[in-house]
């Protein structure tokens, strides 16, 4: 029963996930996945559960430009693509007391599984923030560095 409790085989479809969701967000969740995201509804889910589609590329820059929605939902095991992985802090996962052994072994798992066994996936809440890129100097920039036009001191 441990056993069936902890590893998502598809008899419990993700209940623990859904459960933070309303104990966390008050049962209202809007987020962003990646397109091969199952947009498949829980048996059990908030009274919101809104999710939208979009590839990394354009996730990361709508971030960035701050018209994004907070929340990323992402399957593991898998790791976030690079264009994100910068924005996205982990707030919540499935796996099994937080050790990257249940990660491993389900990715081996799922590299030998055929139909009908369904691959193993974990849910995870990701908070995603953009990310801040200083703009290039100004003149009144070096001018209060102390700098002059040709860049040497004055």
């Amino acid at each position: 029963m441990i056993f069936l409790a902890l590893w998502p085989l598809g008899w419990n479809h993700h209940v623990r996930f859904t459960n933070h969701v309303h104990d966390a967000l008050g049962g209202v969740l809007r987020a962003n996945a990646l397109p091969e995201y199952d947009l498949g509804t829980p048996a059990f889910h908030g009274r919101v559960y809104d999710i939208a589609k979009l590839p990394p590329a354009d996730l990361a820059r709508r971030v960035d430009e701050g018209t994004a929605r907070e929340w990323l939902v992402f399957d593991l095991p898998g790791a976030l693509p690079p264009e994100l992985a910068p924005r996205a802090s982990l707030v919540w996962s499935e796996v099994p007391f937080g050790d990257d052994r249940f990660l491993t072994a389900a990715a081996r798992y799922d590299a030998k599984a055929r139909p009908p066994l369904r691959p193993i996936r974990f849910r995870a809440l990701y908070r995603l923030q953009g990310v801040k890129v200083p703009p290039p100097p100004s003149q009144i920039d070096r001018a209060d560095a102390g700098v002059n036009e040709l860049g040497a001191p004055p």
